[in-house]
């Protein structure tokens, strides 16, 4: 891990300030260091903070005329905080979870114009009439543990609006994320739709198929549907009607049947046999030879 004299200057050069000129650095975490060093000279710092760093003991904290806001969060510090009454204009310290026990190490700020101390997650919190004991030796002192005298909540605007921005901005990168879900999810959509799986597309064409060989068995079983149109045939036309002429052929062969049933019924009386006819023929055909001489 870096010293803290060392993660300065980085953060001097990454400013690109001059020691002189830094009002506000930031070193949380960055660094080791159990006592100050490195902050001689920054006398237009402004806002300092050195949580996490493993402070012990405030020895060599230097005397920063302009600086508003301290914070030493998260450190290991319980006594040496006169040290600090070189900070004609510090407002607001920051001392949560530190090894702080007693109201009695609390007394050197008194001399100070400090408005807002957080001793959260400290031992000291636990000392019965704890709240009035610390505002009683702070006179100027308006909110501890982010409540006033009264233990109402604090309402500092900077601290409103600082939570408002937060929200503002996690409500737009909400509404941001969900566009964007929405427009994957509409993408995602037509790419399914345009990217089928061809076993998908397979087992439709397979099932028109199926439909299809259910019409054909169902036309080889019930015969092709018929049209009702074809049923009224007229089969007059395929039957020809009988012509005059036909009709007179036939009546004339009627009667000739007729004729031959009649000569029949005179020629074949009953007991006259072949030999008689042909006399008689032969008595009529010399009739006629007689009939022409």
């Amino acid at each position: 891990m870096k010293t803290m004299d060392a993660v300065i200057e980085e953060e001097l050069q990454r400013q690109e300030v001059k020691r002189e000129d830094i009002e506000e650095l930031n070193l949380d975490g960055q660094c080791r260091a159990k006592s100050i060093v490195g902050l001689d000279g920054c006398k237009a710092l402004k806002t300092l903070s050195l949580c996490h760093v493993g402070l012990t003991t405030l020895d060599g904290f230097p005397s920063l005329p302009k600086l508003t806001e301290l914070h030493l969060a998260d450190n290991k510090i319980s006594t040496g905080l006169g040290v600090l009454s070189g900070l004609a204009s510090l407002e607001k310290l920051n001392l949560v979870h530190n090894t702080i026990v007693s109201v009695e190490e609390l007394a050197p700020l008194a001399k100070l114009n400090i408005k807002w101390l957080d001793l959260f997650a400290c031992p000291v919190e636990s000392i019965d009439g704890f709240r009035e004991k610390v505002f009683g030796i702070i006179p100027s002192l308006e909110v501890l543990d982010n409540a006033d005298r009264t233990g109402k909540e604090n309402t500092d605007s900077e601290d409103e609006s600082y939570v408002e921005s937060e929200e503002e901005n996690g409500s737009e990168e909400e509404a941001e994320h969900s566009e964007s879900g929405e427009e994957d999810g509409g993408e995602d959509d037509g790419d399914k739709e345009a990217g089928k799986d061809p076993e998908d597309v397979n087992d439709g064409d397979n099932g028109d198929e199926s439909e299809a060989e259910k019409v054909d068995l169902s036309m080889l079983v019930e015969g092709p549907p018929v049209d009702d149109s074809d049923r009224d045939v007229d089969y007059n036309d395929d039957v020809d009607a009988p012509s005059s002429e036909d009709v007179d052929d036939e009546d004339n062969a009627d009667l000739d049947n007729d004729d031959s049933e009649t000569d029949r019924g005179i020629e074949e009386p009953s007991g006259v046999g072949p030999s008689n006819v042909g006399k008689k023929k032969r008595k009529r055909e010399g009739d006629d030879e007689e009939q022409v001489l």
